[in-house]
């Protein structure tokens, strides 16, 4: 094993962090999930357009 460089730059040294992390993951994906008859419409559109029948 070789000992590390201490001359090379490691990622501390390249960024510098803008935003505070939050460790609270109910924030992601904060946009509202699509309703069931929506996604259907979308389904059936998809089959449609490749012509597949399946249910």
């Amino acid at each position: 094993m070789t000992t590390p460089d201490h001359d090379t730059p490691t990622t501390d040294d390249v960024i510098m962090p803008t935003e505070n992390v939050s460790p609270d993951h109910h924030e992601h994906a904060k946009d509202p999930h699509p309703s069931d008859e929506l996604l259907e419409a979308r389904t059936q559109h998809e089959r449609e357009q490749v012509g597949s029948d399946d249910a």
